[in-house]
């Protein structure tokens, strides 16, 4: 009867981390192969997991709502909004592996006559931020909405970021 060694490896991915699994069944091999072929699957599993970790400072899950939940989530994307039914625009994301010390920038924007700034918020993270949620809000103006194109676009101080940013209509 010949018996075979198992080993199983599977990815799970949670936000922007990736737990790594592997599944394989390996022929008995002669005892001085058993050393190369755990040496092998040990290198294998640090390369792979190695490279599908993303530890770089980034933002998750970036909504717009008009309509958050209790905790002021936004449970869906909107990029649309009713003049009539929308007292506040709510964004909503989650902070990523940021460093201590990163300045967080929100900045609306109303597009229809070149890009005018309507509020913005600047934040500074006060330890590192993994999962962390970061709130902003535009209120309604004291002369209502404006109607047509906004923007909001938010950013990190870090080198190499991005801004986010996200048309949104008001109708």
């Amino acid at each position: 009867m010949q018996k075979y060694t198992f080993f199983e490896i599977k990815t799970y991915f949670i936000t922007n981390i990736s737990i790594v699994s592997i599944v394989c069944i390996v022929e008995p091999k002669p005892k001085s192969m058993y050393n190369y072929s755990i040496f092998f699957f040990s290198v294998a599993l640090l390369v792979v997991a190695g490279t599908s970790c993303n530890l770089e400072p980034g933002i998750d899950v970036v909504r717009l709502c008009n309509n958050p939940d209790y905790d002021i989530t936004c449970p869906d994307d909107q990029s649309e909004f009713d003049a009539v039914e929308t007292d506040t625009i709510f964004l909503t994301a989650i902070l990523n592996h940021v460093p201590e010390g990163t300045h967080v920038t929100v900045e609306w924007f109303y597009l229809e006559n070149g890009k005018d700034k309507l509020s913005a918020m600047q934040m500074v993270t006060y330890e590192e931020a993994t999962d962390y949620q970061v709130n902003s809000r535009l209120p309604e103006p004291k002369g209502g909405w404006k109607k047509g194109k906004h923007l909001v676009v938010m950013n990190l101080n870090t080198e190499g970021f991005k801004s986010i940013e996200k048309e949104f209509v008001i109708k």
